[in-house]
């Protein structure tokens, strides 16, 4: 048994080399366990070439062990997860907003028709910034009432060419289109809310496909009708109706809302009364300072006036066709012009008969469109006028006068 001067293993005499290290070992010197090897320059060669120790340290470019692998991935998780949360958080509220403006966008489309199929002015002009009102008086000179009044006549006038039960059909919406920039309307919308003296921080729109209205009589068809809401102050209000109400105040609606007001409907009861044999109507709506001249000129005072004022109906009504019968005189005021002196000289005699008392200080002329039904049927139509007088800050029907002289004279 010999030692291997290289590793120190033990080796049988009969090995030329070492079972462990593989040295040569002919030649080579035995020696006991307890000797300390002699390192051959073959020995060393052979260790450098073909031994490698044990507990040798790794290099880099061994693969690292699974705790560090394990602790870079939970580094990783750390930073993504939460990106991903947040990203994610976004995209599901990005989704819920523009789902909230779609919302938005057919709520007041179906809103806005509502107020005109209902004929709610009321409601319409009830949604609206009051810096919006401001506009209004210093460009039209109008109020917020007289505006309402005039939304509704403007209303009417629909109804009375299209019928009643108006409906809104549509081969549907696109939208909603929000933004500054996302929808062309848009530099219009900035041009016409500047006008208004209305800053806006947000606007979204949808397009209303082949819109058409319909009533009992006819239909209209709009074709595509955009319509757009703005927030104002954190409000949100629909632009389609400041436009709607800005057109209506240009056109003259609110105008004629107010000759409706101030001259049609006293119109339209004194024609009925008169249809209806409503003596007692048609004589309150004369001016007191008459019965003097009643009285004068025939011997009637108003209660002897009113009695023959109901002989004189019914014996027109007879002779016309229209007793036992219920009508209607409906009227639509299409003009009030002033009369000037040469109108008022057709007019001079019979101020002059009725006294001083009796003279106004503003006379006018009223266009107005009529209607006459008879048993809820269209008995007749077309155009007429009627002159007013103004006295003592109230407006008189002037033919209503002339009837009531007419009915003492037809008695006396």
């Amino acid at each position: 048994m010999k030692t291997c001067p290289n590793c120190g293993a033990s080796v049988e005499d009969t090995e030329k080399f070492c079972p462990k290290c593989q040295l040569s070992l002919d030649g080579a010197e035995t020696s006991t366990a307890t000797e300390e090897p002699t390192a051959t320059p073959e020995a060393v060669k052979a260790q450098e070439t073909v031994s490698t120790p044990v507990t040798s340290e790794p290099t880099a470019s061994e693969p690292e062990s699974p705790k560090k692998k394990h602790h870079a991935l939970k580094i990783i998780l750390a930073i993504v997860i939460p990106i991903v949360v947040i990203l994610l958080i976004l995209f599901v509220g990005a989704l819920i907003f523009v789902h909230s403006l779609q919302i938005r966008s057919e709520e007041s489309v179906d809103t806005y028709w509502n107020y005109y199929i209902e004929s709610d002015e009321a409601g319409m002009t009830t949604e609206i910034p009051d810096a919006y009102w401001d506009y209004i008086s210093e460009t039209y000179g109008y109020t917020q009432e007289e505006c309402t009044q005039g939304v509704g006549y403007f209303m009417d006038s629909l109804a009375a060419v299209y019928g009643e039960n108006l409906v809104v059909s549509d081969t549907g919406t696109s939208g909603p289109y929000y933004g500054y920039t996302s929808m062309s309307e848009m530099e219009e919308v900035d041009e016409n809310m500047e006008r208004f003296g209305l800053q806006y921080t947000f606007a979204v729109a949808a397009q209303q496909n082949g819109v058409i209205l319909t009533g009992d009589a006819d239909s209209y068809n709009y074709g595509d009708v955009v319509h757009c809401m703005v927030k104002i102050d954190r409000e949100w209000y629909d632009y389609t109706i400041l436009m709607d109400i800005d057109v209506i105040c240009e056109q003259g609606y609110v105008e004629q809302a107010q000759y409706q007001s101030t001259y049609g409907d006293d119109i339209s009861t004194f024609w009925t009364a008169f249809y209806n044999v409503d003596a007692d109507t048609v004589t309150g709506m004369a001016p007191d300072g008459l019965w003097a001249v009643t009285e004068s000129e025939y011997g009637f005072d108003k209660d002897g006036a009113t009695t023959c004022m109901e002989t004189y109906l019914n014996d027109l009504m007879s002779y016309y066709g229209f007793t036992d019968s219920e009508i209607s005189f409906e009227v639509s005021v299409t003009g009030v012009t002033e009369c000037t002196d040469d109108d008022m000289v057709n007019l001079q005699d019979f101020i002059d008969e009725l006294g001083d008392n009796l003279a106004a200080d503003e006379y006018v002329y009223v266009d107005f469109d009529y209607t006459l039904y008879q048993d809820g049927e269209i008995t007749e139509s077309g155009s007429s006028s009627s002159n007013m007088m103004l006295l003592d800050g109230q407006w008189y029907n002037m033919e209503c006068m002339y009837l009531i002289l007419d009915a003492c004279l037809y008695c006396s």
